[in-house]
């Protein structure tokens, strides 16, 4: 009987000993599945922060450029200030949320500011072509001002009138 009692002891520390190895190994296990899942959410984070970086500078240029007066342009920082917020609203993470609440509150000014670009966009394209136009128009009407201001020179005209054709150049 001590021979069975001894091997039934034997089993038992086997299946005990095996257990707790089982039970270390699955711990270890989900400590790595955490840490890896932690990794990749960091690098996500990363990669989203990077994203917001590149869309504030694309952002800043093409308020910049918005200036020229070309359509594309704000059709370009309408969808730079959507992309922006996406990204924002994808960091989803307790660790940054004083980050996020600073940047949040920086963006709303910018977000304001774009808002007001994109909607004068028509108005801007429109006063940049018409002053495209304008410039189109003047060059030849200030070259004939100029033919003009020559002839009046070689009549031997009076000094009040030159001085009035020369005015009206500029």
């Amino acid at each position: 009987m001590t021979k069975n009692v001894a091997a039934a002891g034997s089993r038992l520390r086997t299946i005990g000993m095996s257990v707790g190895v089982l039970a270390c190994v699955a711990a270890m296990s989900y400590g790595f599945y955490v840490i890896q899942s932690e990794a990749r959410l960091e690098g996500d984070h990363r990669v989203s922060a990077e994203e917001l970086r590149s869309l504030s500078h694309q952002i800043t240029a093409s308020a910049q450029r918005s200036a020229e007066g070309q359509e594309a342009t704000f059709t370009e920082l309408a969808g730079q200030v959507v992309s922006f917020e996406e990204t924002l609203g994808r960091i989803q993470s307790p660790e940054l949320y004083q980050q996020l609440n600073q940047i949040e509150a920086s963006w709303q000014p910018v977000d304001k500011a774009a808002q007001v670009l994109v909607g004068a966009g028509p108005r801007v394209v429109f006063v940049h072509q018409t002053a495209q136009q304008l410039e189109r128009n003047i060059r030849p009407i200030q070259r004939e001002l100029t033919t003009v201001l020559n002839t009046l020179r070689a009549q031997d005209v009076s000094t009040e009138t030159i001085v009035a054709a020369q005015k009206t150049l500029w």
